[in-house]
């Protein structure tokens, strides 16, 4: 599950850097063991990195899920943000979709002298769509 700060389920803003982030739930390496006679072989799935695209053109990778945000966290506390520059007003249906691709490293061992290795790496993808919208701000100088 994708989840950013601000809310994907309310909207995100422009000139706000929006916090991105998986379920870190499901973000633990993956084991299975298959035995044929005397032989057993492991196979070990390891997600390494997040690549992001933002639905606005940009792009980005992430080592690990992302940081889940939580009150009072410092607003440079997550190594994974994007901040947008324009709102999703004038996309089909006015939002735009971010897209997670997880790329996950596969390793397997044996009990066979000289097996084991790696194989190609998977990827696995979600996205969902988020309404990106501007809020306006006077400022007003007291004591004049």
């Amino acid at each position: 599950s994708i989840r950013t700060s601000p809310s994907k389920d309310g909207s995100l803003y422009v000139q706000l850097p929006t916090w991105l982030w998986l379920e870190q739930s499901w973000w633990e390496p993956s084991e299975a063991t298959a035995n044929a006679g005397r032989v057993q072989s492991t196979v070990r799935a390891t997600p390494v990195s997040t690549s992001w695209t933002l639905g606005d053109g940009s792009s980005l990778t992430c080592r690990g899920p992302g940081t889940p945000w939580r009150a009072g966290m410092p607003e440079g506390g997550s190594n994974c943000t994007h901040t947008y520059t324009s709102t999703s007003e004038s996309r089909p249906g006015g939002t735009y979709d971010i897209e997670a691709t997880v790329t996950i490293e596969v390793s397997w061992t044996t009990n066979v002298p000289g097996g084991g290795g790696t194989l190609p790496a998977i990827t696995r993808t979600s996205s969902v769509d988020v309404e990106v919208g501007e809020i306006q701000a006077i400022g007003t100088q007291e004591g004049r």
